[in-house]
Parts: C-alpha cells; structure tokens; sequence
C-alpha cells in the first residue's frame, strides 16, 4: 500500500473520530421547542399558549414568519404575526415548522456551502414533505402515521446540514467526488467520512429524543427498500 493510501486511510479515520465526538456533543433541542411540541400534543392545546410560547424565541420566531412569507406557501407578504400564522396554518402545521426550523437551525454557518446547503434543504424539504400529502390519496394511513411522515419529509435531509455546517471543507470533498467520479452523494459522503448524511441524521434524531417512527424515516429515506422495510 503506497503513502498515498496510508495517508487517506488516516486522514477518514482521524475525520471519522471527530465526526463521532460531534455526534456525542450534539445540544438539545431548545428549551421553546419542547415547551411547543408539548403543547400542541395537548388535546386542548390554545393557539395562544403556542403563540406566548414562540414569542419568547426571537429568532425563532422570525424564521418561522420568514419561512411561512415564502413563496411556497403562496402568503409572501401577509403573515406579519405569530398568531397569524396559526390562524392561517393550525397548530399542527405551526408545531411541524417549529420542529423543522429548529432542527435545520441547530447548526449553522456564515460559508456560502452551508447558506447553499440550506436553500436546497427548503426546497427539498418542503417538495417531500407536500408529496407524503399527494401519496396519502393513493395509500391511506393514520393521522399520526401522516404526521410522522410530513415531519420526516421536513427533516430527513438534518443529517446533511450537520455535516455541511461542522465540517465545510470535506463535505466541499463530497461535492467534487460527485462531479468527478459521477456516484452519489451516499457514495462520496462514504469515502470521506465512513458515514451517509441519513446514518448522522439519524444519530441527531435519536440524540434529540424523536418517536421512533421520525427516527427511523431520517435514517432509512435513502434506502435500501425491501418488503421487510416497515411502512409509515
């Protein structure tokens, strides 16, 4: 085996040992997240109390209204309240931005990959997230089922963002392989940290105490799929 070799091999394993400490240092959701998602689980959950509760998140709260004024939602513009976006989406919607937000929040940067990263997050994000809701025609499952699925659609890319925003340069690495060797981004993000962004995002999702079922979707949405692969 040549240097060149030894030296790759050492350069992952010391990446990959820093990759794992990352995922054991990873920080709870805030404190306002868990105060919502435990309000809207409430069979009498207020829009006020929900509304009191992301007022006391500035930053939350103005990402959620810059995200509800987005052109996904047809509403750029109109919502210039907290309130108004429950009146306009419902809790439950308000609940899976919160969560969304919050999670893709958690890590973030000032490098142009990460505000790349982000972008695409969105726009993929919000495309699977309304397709689970076009599927539901064809295949109808429990609400909650329905819910873990849109939440899941939301975040299932966290993984990416984790990598993109705690170590710019070698996912920058992952981006050249793709173009360069023409594989997937599973692929290259293999080869540089031994790990896919779904296996780190699935850590996060079980570090930040998700149910099972969004832990699992996060974890397993790049496959592979088989008839043992459980439905949700």
């Amino acid at each position: 085996m040549d240097e060149l070799k030894l030296s790759s091999m050492a350069s992952k394993t010391l990446l990959r040992s820093k990759l794992n400490r990352s995922l054991r240092d990873i920080p709870a959701l805030p404190t306002v997240v868990m105060q919502v998602l435990r309000e809207t689980n409430n069979p009498d959950a207020s829009a006020a109390k929900v509304e009191s509760i992301v007022l006391k998140d500035q930053a939350l709260t103005t990402q959620i209204l810059r995200v509800v004024n987005s052109s996904y939602y047809g509403l750029a513009g109109q919502v210039s309240s907290v309130s108004q976006a429950i009146l306009v989406l419902g809790l439950q919607q308000i609940r899976n931005l919160v969560l969304s937000v919050a999670a893709s929040s958690s890590y973030v940067s000032e490098s142009r990959c990460h505000d790349d990263i982000l972008k695409r997050f969105w726009q993929h994000a919000f495309a699977t997230a309304t397709t689970t809701q076009v599927l539901r025609q064809f295949k109808p499952v429990a609400s909650r089922e329905a819910e873990a699925l849109y939440v899941g659609g939301l975040i299932h890319d966290i993984g990416r963002l984790f990598l993109c925003s705690q170590f710019e340069e070698p996912y920058v690495r992952v981006f050249q392989l793709v173009e360069e060797r023409e594989i997937t981004t599973e692929a290259a993000e293999l080869e540089v940290f031994g790990m896919t962004h779904s296996e780190v995002g699935h850590e996060l999702a079980k570090a930040w105490l998700f149910p099972e079922p969004l832990s699992s979707i996060i974890g397993k949405h790049e496959g592979p799929f088989d008839e043992n692969t459980p439905s949700y």
